[in-house]
């Protein structure tokens, strides 16, 4: 700019008289940076110090007469310059910033001196073979000391033919050493870990979760290149827009997600400042049956692509998603199940829920939870605790948490789930299902919410459990 060059260039020849100068602008780089052109600026100039090389600045075709006004001999780069280092010189870089209302700032880098870099203490490393049989895999252990001993390979070098330049087969031995010669001691002495694995047919649990950590745009990369799970997906959709309406729940699962939606997927989990979530993933008469269909779908293609599983396990929501795969109930009676429960909670009172780090019995003694009118809603772990109930109560136990300095977060949640609340739907519930939904023996083993063992017909068939 006229304005800028002017300046700049006076200032460079009053302190570079009688000496030389290359000078550039990241702008012809990259654009007009406004408030980020100091730093990037800064970048460039740090990664032409690291890099021996000065960058061009791009498409000059008519040099500022200004360059030549004065003592100094002042030259814009205009194609890629080698800098190399030189002894008893230190390399400098100058980066100037002049911001619109006149804040001007400038900072000089300086090479780091170099310094000879000490050789890095040797790591320990997996030495990994197989074979077919034990007797081929104890044959082959004697011939890798030879190889090894007194080897001139570097210690990285050994391991990588053996890990991935063959196939991985049942019969499997690890020797763990930090250097060639240690690994050949180690395998004249015997100091080997043998293991027999089967690489096929291994089991597989599903963990199916419940609602908390959904975000808008989850599920349209599977959408877009999964067939199956496209297709199952589609099914749920068209029964929940019989029984919401025409409305489609799943439509904000869909989208193609934004910086934004990225920003409410840290706010649900706890990384930033608290965020507000769209409709679709924060109503609870949108969100369960959305839910539900997306984790069912899920299911069905990990089921398409031959994985079964041994066990299942559905947190919360995710049980009626268990239930579902196990032929406890069809997928039309499941959706309308969870259509129907969602709009029940939808019409209870609001509540809130807080994660705890703390054991359930040490949590509600020394918090007097019963006097508060709160719950345990789950114990997730010997050291960690979801406590529910109604807003304001949950709110001053987040403070009295607090102020004991004990770690807490609460959750994204619309009501107090898993907490007495809950229980004034759910006789009407259990009359619903009565009429509505016919339930069947599990023929998929999943573990029950309610008993912590595997779900039987005696438990799933009676329509109160649900």
């Amino acid at each position: 700019t006229a304005l800028g060059d002017a300046a700049e260039l006076a200032a460079l020849q009053q302190v570079f008289r009688g000496q030389a100068c290359l000078i550039g602008s990241v702008k012809s780089n990259l654009g007009h940076l406004d408030r980020a052109a100091g730093a990037t600026n800064l970048i460039k100039a740090a990664l032409a110090l690291r890099c021996d090389e000065i960058p061009p600045s791009r498409n000059l075709s008519e040099p500022n007469p200004q360059l030549r006004t004065g003592e100094a001999h002042l030259e814009v780069v205009t194609e890629l310059r080698r800098w190399p280092r030189r002894d008893g010189r230190t390399r400098r870089a100058g980066v100037s910033a002049f911001g619109v209302g006149g804040t001007n700032a400038h900072v000089v880098l300086e090479e780091a001196p170099q310094v000879p870099r000490p050789d890095a203490a040797p790591r320990p490393e997996l030495l990994v073979w197989s074979a077919r049989t034990a007797t081929a895999a104890d044959a082959l252990t004697p011939r890798l000391p030879a190889h090894l001993a007194g080897s001139a390979r570097r210690r990285a070098d050994v391991p990588s033919p053996l890990q991935s330049g063959r196939r991985i087969f049942t019969h499997r031995r690890v020797a763990v050493a930090s250097t060639p010669a240690e690994a050949a001691a180690k395998l004249r002495d015997g100091d080997v870990l043998g293991r027999t694995d089967s690489t096929s047919d291994r089991p597989v649990a599903f963990l199916i979760a419940g609602a908390g950590e959904q975000y808008p745009g989850m599920a349209a990369d599977l959408y877009l290149t999964e067939p199956v799970f496209r297709s199952v997906l589609d099914e749920c959709r068209e029964t929940l827009r019989a029984h919401l309406g025409g409305a489609d729940p799943v439509a904000d699962f869909l989208r193609e997600r934004t910086e934004q939606d990225a920003s409410s997927l840290s706010a649900l989990l706890g990384r930033n400042g608290a965020g507000e979530q769209s409709d679709a993933t924060s109503e609870t008469r949108a969100l369960h049956p959305a839910l539900f269909a997306v984790e069912y779908a899920l299911a069905r293609t990990l089921l398409a692509w031959g994985l079964r599983p041994s066990v299942m396990l559905g947190y919360s929501l995710g049980e009626y998603v268990a239930a579902c795969l196990a032929g406890v109930m069809s997928l039309p009676d499941a959706l309308a199940l969870v259509v129907h429960r969602a709009k029940l909670i939808d019409a209870l009172p609001g509540g809130s829920m807080v994660g705890v780090a703390m054991p359930v019995d040490e949590l509600r003694r020394r918090f007097r939870l019963d006097r508060r009118g709160l719950d345990i809603a789950a114990g997730n772990g010997p050291q960690m605790s979801v406590v529910a109930g109604p807003v304001e109560p949950v709110e001053q136990l987040v403070a009295d948490l607090q102020r004991a300095e004990i770690p807490c977060r609460a959750l994204q949640t619309t009501h107090a789930f898993h907490s007495r609340t809950l229980e004034q739907c759910a006789s009407e519930l259990t009359d619903w299902v009565k009429v509505n939904v016919q339930l069947e023996a599990p023929q998929l083993p999943y573990i029950s919410n309610v008993t912590g063992q595997l779900a039987d017909a005696d438990l799933v068939c009676d329509p109160s459990y649900w």
